[in-house]
């Protein structure tokens, strides 16, 4: 009898220490295969304005205007210079699709921030996107991904100076709409502050 005990606890300790070791490699496999792009992609499918396109797909929406703008070989290499930024493994394209405004904003994902590297628009737009950039930053400050825009002025200087006369590039206003959205009373507390300031 006692041995039997024995040999069942065994059986059991060598069993659950199994399913232990699975549930840790299951687990481990799936914060490999959930990555920052998915949090982002599933976070953006909530906002109307945005749409998380694939590669493939934005690549064949490039190609659409390139075809509609065969004769403009300026406005074609910038749109070749963005194809080719999009195959990049860590970049995450995201379609700002308004009526009269399309725009492409491609991302460079890293562990510490998300870069906007490049901002291509259609050619046939008569809607400027700046109500657009000003919702798409305050998600990313909000959700703590640290957007920053110093590659755009390599890429695109048109777009870097729209961002910099949107004025989103204020540290303390990007601390007021983190804290806005993730500790409302601290929000309280520094916009009082600044308010207090801006008086003087």
């Amino acid at each position: 009898m006692k041995l039997t005990r024995l040999l069942y606890g065994l059986i059991c300790s060598i069993f659950y220490s199994t399913i232990y070791e699975c549930q840790g490699l299951m687990s481990s496999d799936l914060v490999y295969i959930f990555t920052k792009q998915d949090r982002m992609r599933i976070q953006l499918s909530k906002m109307e304005v945005f749409n998380t396109i694939g590669k493939d797909e934005c690549c064949k929406l490039i190609n659409k205007w390139k075809i509609e703008n065969i004769d403009d070989r300026d406005y074609r290499q910038v749109l070749d210079v963005g194809m080719r930024q999009i195959c990049d493994y860590n970049i995450f394209p995201v379609l700002v699709n308004i009526p009269n405004a399309e725009y492409i904003i491609i991302n460079l994902i890293t562990e510490n921030n998300v870069s906007i590297i490049n901002i291509l628009d259609n050619k046939r737009n008569t809607q400027f996107n700046d109500k657009a950039i000003i919702e798409y930053h305050i998600f990313l400050v909000q959700y703590n991904y640290n957007p920053n825009y110093y590659q755009l002025k390599s890429n695109n200087m048109k777009h870097f100076l729209n961002i910099f006369f949107l004025n989103i590039l204020s540290v303390e206003k990007n601390k007021l709409i983190y804290l806005k959205k993730n500790n409302y009373m601290r929000f309280l507390e520094e916009d009082t502050k600044k308010r207090r300031r801006d008086k003087i």
